[in-house]
């Protein structure tokens, strides 16, 4: 079902995307689809967060620094595959119109921050940062330029953004 769903948002869009299509491509009855999912917000809020969901690995360099420069190298390969874009876009763009997207978008980014918050685990316990870190702020800060800019401002996101949010992340949560 979340292929068949996938498949038709990223060649209709959101707005050309309705359950009966979908049920349709997948073989089952639409009310098979409603008794799972409710409404369309719900199915396509339930697809891309799966779809998004695992497609960033956390990763373990021994180092603050390496770490959060590797992930964020992985939020920018993963936000520059159009599919997961587009997702992404639609996502965001629906995050007003029902209560099942607004739950499933917090379930999905309180995933994605306690996956990472291993991270700043890590590195309290090499002292690389003070024992008081909360990690949701820290991976706010580090990932939140990356976000502004792919999905508000268009500006390129380069190798110097990854740096500056890694530095910028660092020293404002500095050790003393």
């Amino acid at each position: 079902m979340r292929k068949a769903t996938l498949d038709l948002l990223l060649q209709r869009g959101y707005h050309g995307f309705e359950i009966p299509d979908a049920a349709r491509v997948a073989g089952v009855h639409p009310t098979t689809i409603r008794r799972r999912w409710p409404s369309k917000q719900d199915l396509v809020a339930d697809t891309v967060l799966t779809y998004v969901d695992g497609q960033i690995p956390i990763p373990d360099t021994g180092s603050l620094a390496d770490d959060l420069e590797a992930l964020l190298r992985e939020v920018v390969a993963v936000l520059a595959e159009p599919r997961l874009l587009a997702l992404l876009r639609a996502q965001v763009a629906m995050a007003d119109d029902a209560e099942g997207v607004r739950v499933a978008s917090q379930r999905f980014w309180t995933t994605r921050f306690e996956g990472s918050a291993v991270i700043v685990e890590r590195a309290i316990a090499r002292g690389e940062l003070p024992g008081d870190t909360d990690p949701d702020d820290f991976n706010e800060l580090a990932i939140a330029p990356i976000y502004l800019r792919v999905l508000v401002t268009a500006r390129p996101v380069d190798e110097a953004l990854i740096r500056n949010s890694v530095r910028r992340t660092l020293r404002a949560f500095e050790a003393g």
